[in-house]
């Protein structure tokens, strides 16, 4: 029994950390494509302008954010379609593959503990 739960962990671990550093790659080639500038929160706190080459652009925000109006926020913007941004956090862009390869990274090890 053990070899066989071993072996689905190890396959479970290289799916995780497949899909961690496939969002990885997405990311880093996302990032290189973009600019960053400074948006302001408007009245409400659920939406921010940010301005790209004389246009002003309007980037919805999460309800959980608890941003005062008026306040800066950093925008990263597609540079070929300044309409496609996100506010820069670290979390936000690092999160979820980080999260998928150490997940996989573990089962790795879990299902190589089981085999051994």
């Amino acid at each position: 029994m053990a070899p066989v739960l071993g072996l689905l962990t190890l396959l479970l671990g290289l799916g995780a950390f497949g899909v961690g550093f496939s969002l990885l790659r997405k990311r880093r080639r996302w990032l290189a494509q973009t600019a960053r500038t400074v948006g302001q929160v408007q009245p409400g706190g659920h939406s921010l302008l940010y301005e790209v080459a004389g246009k002003t652009y309007r980037l919805s925000l999460p309800a959980r954010g608890h941003w005062g109006e008026g306040a800066a926020l950093p925008v990263l913007y597609a540079r070929a379609q300044p309409a496609q941004a996100r506010v820069q956090s670290t979390g936000g862009v690092w999160l979820a593959p980080v999260f998928f390869m150490l997940l996989g990274a573990a089962l790795l090890l879990y299902g190589l503990s089981l085999l051994v």
